[in-house]
This record gives C-alpha cells, sequence and structure tokens, in this order.
C-alpha cells in the first residue's frame, strides 16, 4: 500500500529540506544535559555529514556542479571548507554561488574542464561542527528505535530518510516495513537522542507491502 496520499495533504515547509524536523524543539527533542562530554559524544554522533555529490563540471572555467541531498543549494553556500571523497580532503573553494538547483564551486588550482571532470561523482560532506545545528541531521537519525507512542511497542529501526513535496518519509523497518511522514505532532512526538529512541503515532497505511 503507498503511503503517498496519507501525506500529500500537508504543506510542504521549506526549512524540512534543512533538517528532517521543522519545530523539533516543540515536539519534544531531547538531548543529557549531565555532562559536556556525554553531549558532545551522544549528539555529535557523526563528525562528517554527506551534502551531496559532484555531477559534473560547469563551463569552461573549472567550476563543478555540486547536487545538494536534501539540502537547500542557498544553504551550503554558508561553508568556507568542504571535504570530497571517501578520505575526505579539505577544500575551500575560491568560489560558492547557487545556480538553479545546483552549487557551483570553484577550487584552487582547477582551472579548465578537464580538472573540474577529475572531481565528477565525488561525495562532498560538510564538518558536523561547523554546521553548529541545535537539531540532528538526516543522517544521525539512521539506527534510532522507532516506537509507538500510544502504546509503547517497538515499531522498528529508522533505516532511511526520503525527500517528496510534501514532507520528508522515514522508513521504519521491523517485523514490517513502514513509511512514516516526518510532520512534527502529527506523527513524530518526540525524538531523545541520548536514548536513540523516537515516538511516533501509528495510523492505517503507514505499513508498506515489501515484507
Amino acid at each position: 500500500m503507498s503511503i503517498l496520499p496519507l501525506f500529500s495533504s500537508f504543506p510542504a515547509d521549506e526549512t524540512l529540506a534543512l533538517i528532517p524536523l521543522a519545530h523539533w524543539s516543540e515536539i519534544g527533542y531531547t538531548k543529557s544535559h549531565n555532562s559536556q562530554s556525554k553531549k558532545e559524544s551522544l549528539f555529535m554522533k557523526l563528525e562528517f555529514i554527506q551534502v551531496g555529490r559532484i555531477v559534473n563540471a560547469h563551463g569552461i572555467r573549472g567550476e563543478v556542479r555540486l547536487l545538494p541531498n536534501g539540502f537547500e543549494p542557498a544553504y551550503l553556500t554558508g561553508f568556507k571548507t568542504f571535504f570530497l571523497g571517501k578520505d575526505k580532503t579539505p577544500v575551500t573553494p575560491t568560489a560558492n554561488h547557487v545556480h538553479k538547483s545546483f552549487v557551483l564551486l570553484k577550487f584552487p588550482g582547477v582551472d579548465d574542464m578537464n580538472a573540474a571532470l577529475s572531481y565528477k561523482e565525488r561525495p562532498v560532506f560538510i564538518c558536523r561542527d561547523d554546521a553548529g545545528s541545535a537539531v540532528p541531521f538526516d543522517d544521525e537519525l539512521l539506527g534510532m528505535d522507532v516506537k509507538n507512542a500510544d502504546t509503547g511497542e517497538i515499531v522498528g529501526k529508522l533505516t532511511q530518510v526520503e525527500d517528496y513535496p510534501a514532507s520528508k518519509v522515514y522508513t521504519v523497518k521491523g517485523e514490517k516495513t513502514y513509511l512514516i511522514p516526518a510532520v512534527p505532532e502529527v506523527f513524530i512526538v518526540s525524538a531523545d537522542l541520548d536514548a536513540n529512541v523516537m515516538l511516533v503515532h501509528m495510523l492505517k497505511g503507514m505499513e508498506t507491502d515489501e515484507n
């Protein structure tokens, strides 16, 4: 059964393109404040966040096209340093601006199309500390235990975050597979990063036919 009819009536929220929940603190987002070291180790779970990949060269002067993955292009122009490839090599672009749905980057020493093409298909990361966000990114939600807020039963683990026009959608896999719209208060009740638990309201139609 498709989940699309279930959440297609909800208005799109532009902030959902930047963070998984538009009003995380309002729906019970929590993290421990028992100690600074615990806060850092549990909330800053990831050192790097993948923000997209380089899909092609742009023009003949060495610029590359960064295709964002779940991020608004304008948001990414605020970062001074990016990290490229599996080895996460730090690079500080000499130019960084939005072009349609892409971010155009100009790397030092990359001055022609051939040099730019050598970066094609490389993943692009930002440093988690540089983001300074008070809420978790999508990658930091993966692996959370998801529980039914009404019954306390474990639904499964959050395994994937996907973008749709109305909202992001969480794939949760347990005995069955569920698609849960990331709509605060309507479906997402709370999320505790320290406990690694998300509470959700479950409705008919969330279960898929995958299993």
